[in-house]
């Protein structure tokens, strides 16, 4: 629905300027001239005239989104993710407008590749650290016929990056073998939901070999 506020501007007997300003919405609209607008000196007044030609009115931007990253962890990548716009007449992305989210001491360097207003691609390359690794792209990178700018998007979902080498009874890798250790393997073993790497020897099962493995690892017994 389009809405807008009609002036008339100008003076005499010829011509008057009608303005439509503070247009909003998204259609079209026309205008019309209603009866009675001029009159002459017999008393003959002006028939109403329209419609007038049709104007578009688009005040919708360009749209932006982040497809998720290309793997979910990393040591070194690389990691690409997909940029796609919506409704954009010119698409202008450039490293500038990425920022790189990171935690702990992840990073890498961005690029980006891809040519007219089809999807961007960026990618991570030379990963490093320890981590998690995340986009977002500025305001500003894409825009429709009319001129209307697209807004930012992200952050982006993350990409895991793990450089350390953690001991296999370090089950929530917090560099410490203790009793929390021990607790989150019994948990595993028991069938309780528990966040860490409990299957301490690899062979695809949690039982009671992992949970003497770390009992192992916090006595000091390798």
């Amino acid at each position: 629905t389009v809405a807008g506020t009609a002036s008339v501007q100008g003076t005499g007997v010829t011509q008057r300027t009608v303005v439509v300003s503070g247009l909003t919405g998204d259609g079209i609209f026309t205008i019309s001239l209603a009866a009675g607008t001029a009159s002459n000196s017999l008393g003959d007044t002006a028939q109403p005239v329209g419609t007038s030609a049709t104007v578009t009115v688009d005040n919708t931007a360009p749209t932006v989104s982040i497809g998720a990253p290309s793997v979910t962890a990393t040591q070194s990548g690389p990691v690409t993710f997909e940029v796609e716009y919506q409704g954009a007449d010119f698409v202008a992305l450039s490293t500038g407008d990425i920022e790189l989210i990171a935690t702990g001491n992840a990073t890498a360097v961005v690029d980006v590749s891809g040519s007219g207003i089809g999807p961007r691609t960026v990618t991570l390359s030379n990963v490093t650290g320890t981590g998690t690794l995340a986009i977002s792209v500025g305001s500003g990178t894409a825009l429709d016929a009319v001129g209307n700018s697209a807004a930012g998007a992200g952050p982006s979902a993350a990409v895991t990056v793990q450089n350390t080498t953690f001991d296999a009874a370090d089950v929530n890798h917090d560099g410490k073998l203790n009793a929390t250790d021990v607790q989150l393997v019994i948990n595993a073993a028991l069938g309780r939901i528990v966040m860490g790497f409990p299957d301490v020897n690899g062979d695809g099962k949690v039982n009671a070999t992992d949970v003497q493995r770390v009992i192992n690892g916090v006595l000091g017994k390798v």
